[in-house]
This record gives structure tokens, C-alpha cells and sequence, in this order.
């Protein structure tokens, strides 16, 4: 998708560097049409689940447990809403985070 848009996939290691301004700089050389204008990966903190083994009873099952993994962040402008993004984790469960702030 984002090859196709002509879009690259930047990686922001720092925790400092805000997303949204990378955003607006991209979109002030860009322009403000609609489409895909950028995405960004970073490490986040993620829900996800690790098997657990229980010596009693000889069950294994999945436990919740929390870590770090690879979030996708796909910026897109679209004509009604503007400016917004999807959030999608590579871990499981993927639970996906729409954002869109319409003013």
C-alpha cells in the first residue's frame, strides 16, 4: 500500500520525537490532498499472551501478559474527515486504533 502511494515506511526509534510533526512535515511538502501521506513504525507497549504450563493439573493455556512490539501508524487524509490514522500492532491480539479528530 504504501509503495503503490509512493509512500515510505520511516522507523522512529526515539520516544521523544513526536509523530505528529513528522506528519505536518510531510504533509507541508506534500500537500494536504487525500491519500495515504505517510507511514511510521515504532515500538510500543502491547497487550499480548504467553503459554503458560501448570505442573497441578497438566493445562496448558494462554495467560495475558504485556511487552513491547512493532506498531504501524498509516497517516491518511480523507476528503470528509481529514487528517487520521490507523494504528496497527504486528503482535496478537491486533487490535487496531482509528483516529480521527474532524473539526
Amino acid at each position: 500500500m504504501a509503495a503503490a502511494s509512493g509512500v515510505t515506511i520511516q522507523y522512529i526509534a526515539k520516544a521523544h520525537i513526536r509523530k505528529e510533526a513528522v506528519v505536518a512535515d510531510v504533509i507541508s511538502k506534500r500537500g494536504d490532498y487525500p491519500g495515504l501521506v505517510h507511514v511510521i513504525s515504532v515500538m510500543e507497549a502491547c497487550s499480548s499472551y504467553s503459554a503458560w504450563h501448570d505442573k497441578r493439573t497438566h493445562q496448558t493455556t494462554l495467560r495475558p501478559t504485556s511487552g513491547k512490539c512493532l506498531h504501524y501508524y498509516f497517516y491518511i487524509i480523507d476528503a470528509e474527515l481529514g487528517l487520521m490514522y490507523v494504528r496497527v500492532p504486528t503482535w496478537c491480539p491486533f487490535r487496531l486504533q482509528i483516529y480521527c479528530n474532524r473539526t
